[in-house]
């Protein structure tokens, strides 16, 4: 993949070159290149590979934008400087962070795009769904509370690339009537998307000491519990013990619970490093519940392998 990318303006600067016999851009960029994969190799030199990244991306970017006939120092050395940041970290402490501010200052480098480029008309919406993008990475960071903002991380990037797009070059050729109804749906779809992704907690209903704990009102309590509430713990506490009273193995009761324990995922949008985080806390939080497991089991008397 990172052969891949640098593949890509290698061959622009090889075209550059075919065309105005300038072989520096491409030597330059080649050389630092090398440098990236050997300092790739070496730990103790990683903290070098954003800063040749940072060259690689200044090189490419000067010599496209000149190319186009146009320039933009402060558009170059920002997005060059966030391209080092977001993709070139890897190894280095803090590189969550690093990956953020990459993002953001990517996101700032829209702001200055010059005019004459492609797409220059959208350089709002497009900073918009990069900030989308920096947030949706930073908070989950800060608490785990926000992870779930991973999974909707595309879906608002849609709305706002959708709202950017629109008021940009649909809304102005509407008539006012049809503008006005152009900006209630946009309102409407975010409010009624947003409303539908809001969690409520439903308060358990505490079931009474006098309730009879015979085989069939804990089936129904179990059943009830799994299908109405999406609780699967008495269903697996009814299932387990009875099963294990009729003698069942152990592997065959594993199988039988398959299909009730969901295995934890990772939110289908999370960025690599987003990944490694979320796996690491689910880790450390698994382990913490286990052993709060094995303290319940001596506390009443039994043990875990005993």
């Amino acid at each position: 993949m990172r052969l891949f990318a640098a593949l890509l303006p290698a061959a622009f600067l090889g075209f550059y070159y075919y065309t105005t016999q300038d072989y520096v851009p491409l030597a330059a960029f080649l050389s630092m290149y090398a440098g990236y994969e050997a300092v790739s190799r070496v730990e103790r030199l990683s903290v070098l590979k954003p800063l040749l990244s940072f060259g690689m991306s200044v090189v490419f970017l000067r010599t496209a934008l000149s190319y186009l006939n146009s320039q933009s120092d402060v558009f170059v050395y920002l997005l060059s400087a966030g391209i080092a940041l977001a993709f070139s970290t890897s190894g280095l402490r803090y590189r969550h962070y690093l990956a953020v501010a990459g993002t953001a200052v990517i996101a700032a480098s829209m702001l200055f795009m010059p005019a004459n480029l492609p797409f220059s008309q959208y350089s709002l919406p497009i900073f918009a769904a990069l900030a989308v993008l920096a947030v949706t990475s930073l908070l989950p960071i800060l608490s785990e509370r926000f992870e779930f903002l991973i999974s909707e991380r595309v879906p608002l990037i849609l709305i706002v690339l959708v709202a950017g797009v629109y008021y940009l070059t649909l809304r102005p050729t509407l008539m006012p009537g049809l503008q006005s109804l152009g900006d209630w749906v946009i309102v409407a779809a975010t409010l009624i998307y947003l409303v539908g992704k809001l969690r409520f907690e439903v308060e358990e209903v505490p079931i009474e000491r006098s309730e009879r704990l015979d085989f069939e009102s804990m089936a129904e309590r179990a059943e009830k519990e799994y299908v109405e509430n999406g609780n699967p713990v008495p269903l697996i506490a009814f299932v387990t013990y009875n099963l294990a009273k009729a003698g069942v193995e152990v592997r065959s009761i594993e199988s039988v619970l398959e299909n009730l324990v969901e295995r934890e995922t990772l939110p289908k949008y999370a960025l690599g490093f987003e990944r490694e985080m979320i796996s690491r806390r689910r880790r450390k939080r698994r382990a913490e519940k286990f052993h709060a497991l094995r303290r319940k089991l001596e506390m009443i008397g039994g043990g875990y392998g005993d």
